[in-house]
This record gives C-alpha cells, sequence and structure tokens, in this order.
C-alpha cells in the first residue's frame, strides 16, 4: 500500500506544481522537500493518525532480550504513504489529490 500511495503522492506533487507552470528543477526539490521523513513525521503527529490504524496484532514484535512485545511500526513515510494509497483506491484520484494538496503540502 506505501508503494502506491508513494506513486500518488508524488503525482499530485508533480502535477501540482507543473500546473503552477515551475521549472522542472524547482518541482524536483519542491518533491524532495514534501516527501521528507521529518515533514510526513509531522503530518502524521500533528494528526495522530497512529490511533486510527494501530493494532498490536499487526505492528508488534517480541523483544528477543527482554522477551516482552515491543512495538514498531515503521518509518513515517511508509505509514504516511499507506495512507494515501488506501485513500485513493477507496475514494480515488480527485479526492486524493485535494487531501494532500489540503493537508500534506500545506503544512
Amino acid at each position: 500500500m506505501a508503494t502506491l500511495g508513494d506513486s500518488v503522492l508524488s503525482l499530485v506533487i508533480t502535477e501540482k506544481y507543473y500546473r503552477e507552470r515551475k521549472p522542472k528543477g524547482k518541482i524536483t526539490e519542491e518533491k524532495i522537500e514534501i516527501e521528507k521523513n521529518d515533514n510526513l513525521k509531522r503530518f502524521k503527529e500533528r494528526f495522530d493518525i497512529t490511533q486510527y490504524a494501530f493494532k498490536k496484532d499487526y505492528y508488534s514484535f517480541e523483544d528477543e532480550q527482554s522477551g516482552r512485545d515491543k512495538v514498531s511500526i515503521g518509518g513515517h513515510e511508509e505509514f504516511v504513504e499507506a495512507i494515501i494509497g488506501a485513500i485513493y483506491l477507496d475514494r480515488g484520484l480527485k479526492y486524493v489529490r485535494e487531501w494532500i494538496i489540503k493537508n500534506i503540502m500545506n503544512m
């Protein structure tokens, strides 16, 4: 799901800046900045979205040293990209485009 979301995010960013007639180099710079792990982490924390997707059954593993469960939800970018992919499949390109512009590109 994250792979699909990554592609959708890249498409939306590129399309928006292309329509704004930004130069190729500027589009690339803006894409890199928006897709950075730190930016997607801020988004994830701002909306506290982990609570909606977290299920211990799917995201935990046993810590070999202590024998206790240790929680891992993966990288911030993969988590947000998976959500983008799910929104795209559920609502389509038009909706996810507006969602990305509002919630991720305008942070």
